[in-house]
């Protein structure tokens, strides 16, 4: 779960108005460190996204499609190199074999 580091008075379930104030001021929730610290790329692109979506400023701040176009294009992104990679293996496992 995320914190806000201050003295948080129980679940947001429970004290939704508590947690509104805070970002409304624009105060963000952090996260765990070992979600901060992780260097997944998937783990990194969805961070990247979720702090897009909670800039403060509403000018400044994404709009949900153009989230929803940086996840697709790192999907994207992430099939093709895995397809290249896969590709590359059977090549390999084809002259290891002496099929190639």
């Amino acid at each position: 779960t995320y914190s806000f580091n201050k003295n948080v008075p129980g679940p947001a379930e429970e004290f939704p108005d508590w947690y509104r104030e805070l970002i409304v001021k624009g105060e963000l929730p952090m996260l765990p460190f070992s979600v901060e610290a992780d260097n997944n790329t998937a783990i990194i692109h969805i961070k990247k996204a979720m702090w897009m979506a909670l800039t403060h400023d509403p000018k400044k701040r994404a709009s949900a499609n153009s989230i929803a176009d940086f996840l697709g294009k790192k999907l994207d992104s992430y099939k093709e190199h895995t397809s290249r990679q896969e590709k590359q293996e059977d090549s390999l496992k084809s002259k290891d074999s002496g099929h190639g």
